[in-house]
């Protein structure tokens, strides 16, 4: 009962805040002053989505992985990709048959849409970083024109530094070959200047 008053609680915030964003501030009005970095008490659910949404990307939540399930295919259908679809990841291709979703497990300069994992979310930035140890080719993760990118609550981090040490821990000390951190760039005029980004989000079981 306690675990799913929390869960409700971080949903009604990072709905609220991603509902409720203020408006983009003139470098005239920017406060140097106040603190840079979000305090620690801070959900990093909702910080990520903050800095997530406001370069651009397109986030959603989900409770568990029936509720991924059913986002993954309202995603997939309301966006018209029902084709040109590629993952390479075998964990993530299961999810996409769960979901009936039509994909070809090799990626393709003429693929638009590419669905992945990654090793961090890194909350400060509204990042993503990815590596070539997660079975993703390097050409997909950063050529595709949409990216979906499938990651659980206990991969969010504070900062880069952090995300950091946690791929060194995850591989003994050993980085991978490729190691990139995604943040979906925007213009003026709110635009992407890249790839369009979707993060779907899985409250860990853990």
């Amino acid at each position: 009962m306690e675990e799913s008053t929390s869960r409700e609680k971080i949903l009604k915030k990072v709905r609220n805040a991603l509902m409720n964003k203020p408006a983009k501030e003139s470098i005239a009005n920017i406060d140097f002053e106040s603190e840079v970095f979000y305090k620690a008490d801070d959900e990093p659910e909702l910080i990520f989505a903050q800095n997530f949404t406001e370069v651009g990307g397109k986030f959603i939540f989900c409770e568990d992985n029936a509720v991924l399930i059913d986002n993954l295919d309202f995603v997939v259908k309301e966006s018209g990709w029902t084709s040109g679809l590629a993952c390479e990841e075998s964990i993530i291709q299961e999810l996409l048959g769960i979901a009936e979703v039509t994909f070809s497990d090799k990626y393709t300069s003429d693929t638009p849409i590419v669905v992945c994992s990654c090793e961090s979310l890194i909350a400060r930035t509204g990042s993503i970083m990815v590596s070539s140890k997660q079975g993703s080719s390097k050409a997909a993760l950063l050529g595709a024109k949409i990216l979906v990118v499938i990651a659980f609550t206990n991969q969010l981090v504070g900062d880069l530094k952090d995300a950091l040490n946690t791929v060194r821990k995850k591989y003994n000390g050993h980085f991978p070959n490729m190691l990139s951190v995604i943040t979906n760039p925007i213009n003026q005029n709110g635009e992407s200047l890249s790839q369009e980004l979707y993060v779907l989000l899985i409250e860990s079981e853990e």
